[in-house]
């Protein structure tokens, strides 16, 4: 698990090469430590006339300094950030075609492989990465990007040179600082995140998910080589033996991530998803387990991890989140973890979780992508109420509507949350399915008084985003549901969080939900199996119910949260302050009255508000560090 930066001068006449020298040794330097904390065991640079590339590693396996990069084999250079877990069996493979390797790292099986196969090589790769591969012969350039976009890739067209890497800043240190665009700002302003593939600025994008581009001259092309499709074999299976293979697959893939040099430990939330990887993992190796307890008792599940923890036999600790710590790390957070404007608070606590098992893993296990595979969202149920509203008189539903509109719908209490996620369910429950989905996506989009001031949301724009999703055919409709969130939700937001976080924090986070064989085979898995009412992940719970605690499977559905309405209107609000100011909202062009709304919403308890006001403190962040403030 590394960083990386790069540049490539886009032309192919030879007078013009010299271009490549616009970018400065103090640039690159500052490229190579905006990287750093994504690979801080060793440092490498490699050049030549038209390319230079930089590389900063977090060594995994083999981490004597024979595995460093750049590393080149044969016409190959390569600087890699990732994890490919089925490399020693790709290496065998090679071997017998009369390959010869002096490291036993996946970095060089690539280089090998890529001589051998060229781009055929991707479909072989079972990980997560994301590199830029370069080929001194032909002087093409590709840049490969995994899957389901585990591992990030930016990139920017920047006057003669192209400009590559691992994180938003290393592009701006070799091509010039870039302003917040105002199509940026409105998905912020939407969703929290910015959806792949937009950036922070419209002059750099990021590589989507499963897709390489390839640089030849002044030739650019972008390919999808990644379509994901359901486990065509496991279509025709009956649901015991669907149910017996994914549990197969499922541990194939907890024992495939836990190849390493260095020790690995497992993240344990209160929930079932990492609850469920650290009772595969533990049936492989001895597992240490890791929880993140809140002192307000509304977000802690502290205690339910502990007694996962205590039934799975795992060697616990359980890291308090107290408040004078997560306020001391916010700076980090605004300031250097994360290197885009991002709204979702809950990587707050993401961050401090993966500093917590630094001392004493360089490598953790998470349940990520379980929600999105399996239906772990409310929006879900909320799908499965759909069709028992629509059936209600026109009349009674805008009866309902009236009533529902009035309770008190805060994040406060257990109640009035619940009065708040059925005010979210009647915005959308009567659209079409794209535009409910999207509906269910936006942060504010129940809340009137937010909507009034923006200038454009988008709405529509995300509508389209969802409509464009490649599906395969015979796919139920809470299976596509699923699907449209795996390409948005879970690219652009779940994984990025994690992956800033725990990076900047010089931690691997593997998450074995997300082995593509997993995904698939729960893509081939009818809805009806996956969701139920009130109860999301059935097919897990099921699977799982004689391996983890009844209380594990009995607990309410929670996020990874921040108590954030209470923070903002208490310790918060020195930040939230010139977030919310008249001069901040009109240079971003946005309604100066805007920060009144917010504030107001955020005093009462409404969670919209609070979210877009966290998203406005995480911009104001970014524009003043950039000195547009």
């Amino acid at each position: 698990m590394c960083g990386f930066a790069g540049y490539i001068t886009c032309v192919s006449d030879a007078p013009r090469i010299g271009a490549r020298k616009d970018v400065s040794a103090d640039a690159r330097r500052q490229a190579l430590k905006t990287i750093e904390n994504r690979g801080p065991n060793a440092e490498g640079q490699w050049q030549d006339q038209q390319i230079w590339l930089g590389h900063h590693r977090l060594s995994i396996v083999d981490t004597a300094s024979r595995g460093n990069q750049p590393m080149e084999y044969g016409n190959f250079v390569i600087a890699f950030n990732g994890m490919i877990y089925n490399y020693r069996d790709i290496r065998q493979t090679l071997i017998q075609k009369g390959y010869r390797f002096h490291t036993d790292t996946d970095t060089e099986v690539l280089l090998a492989g890529w001589s051998e196969w060229r781009q055929d090589l991707l479909p072989r790769l079972h990980g997560m990465f994301a590199f830029a591969l370069w080929d001194k012969t032909t002087k093409r350039l590709n840049l490969v990007r995994d899957r389901f976009g585990k591992k990030p890739l930016y990139f920017r067209n920047w006057r003669g040179t192209f400009a590559f890497g691992s994180r938003f800043d290393a592009i701006e240190a070799l091509s010039g600082t870039t302003q917040l665009s105002h199509e940026a700002l409105s998905w912020l302003l939407t969703l929290k995140y910015i959806p792949d593939p937009f950036s922070a600025s419209d002059e750099i994008q990021k590589l989507p998910a499963g897709h390489v581009l390839e640089i030849a001259g002044d030739k650019q092309t972008i390919t999808k080589w990644y379509h994901p499709q359901p486990d065509a074999a496991a279509l025709s299976l009956s649901a015991p033996l669907q149910k017996q293979k994914l549990r197969s697959l499922l541990d194939q893939a907890v024992a495939k991530r836990l190849v390493s040099d260095v020790p690995i430990a497992c993240f344990l939330s209160g929930g079932i998803d990492s609850a469920i990887i650290a009772s595969l993992a533990r049936n492989h190796t001895h597992i240490d387990t890791f929880t993140a307890g809140f002192d307000e008792s509304l977000f802690d599940e502290s205690k339910m991890a502990r007694e996962t923890a205590k039934h799975l036999g795992t060697n616990h600790h359980e890291v308090r989140l107290k408040q004078e710590d997560q306020f001391g790390m916010i700076e980090q957070l605004l300031n250097s973890a994360l290197d885009e404007p991002f709204g979702d608070s809950s990587a707050l606590p993401s961050l401090f979780v993966s500093k917590a098992i630094k001392p004493h893993a360089t490598v953790a296990l998470s349940g990520d992508g379980a929600d999105e595979l399996f239906g772990g969202y409310r929006k879900y149920q909320g799908e499965l109420a759909v069709r028992a509203w629509c059936r209600l008189p026109l009349t009674l539903r805008n009866s309902l509507k009236t009533i529902i509109d009035a309770l008190p719908h805060s994040h406060a209490n257990k109640l009035t949350d619940k009065f708040r996620q059925l005010q979210r369910f009647i915005h959308g429950a009567e659209r079409d399915e794209h535009h409910r989905h999207a509906a269910w996506m936006e942060v504010a989009a129940s809340a009137h008084d937010i909507q009034q001031m923006l200038n454009k949301n988008k709405h529509d724009d995300l509508v389209n985003m969802l409509r464009r999703i490649d599906t395969p055919n015979g796919m139920d409709k809470l299976s596509l549901t699923l699907l449209r969130d795996m390409h948005t939700v879970l690219i652009s937001d779940m994984l990025v969080k994690i992956d800033r976080t725990s990076m900047h924090a010089g931690v691997e986070v593997r998450s074995p939900f997300l082995d593509h064989h997993v995904a698939e085979m729960a893509m081939a898995i009818d809805g009806k199996h996956k969701i139920a009412w009130r109860q999301g992940k059935k097919i897990l719970r099921d699977m799982f119910k004689n391996d983890l605690p009844k209380t594990v499977f009995e607990a309410p559905k929670r996020g990874f949260e921040m108590p954030l309405n209470h923070w903002l209107c208490g310790p918060l609000q020195s930040r939230l302050k010139p977030a919310l100011s008249a001069d901040f909202l009109t240079y971003n062009r946005l309604n100066p009255n805007f920060g009144k709304v917010l504030e107001a919403g955020i005093r009462k308890g409404l969670l919209p508000h609070a979210e877009v006001g966290w998203t406005l403190i995480s911009i104001y962040h970014w524009q003043k560090q950039r000195g547009f403030l």
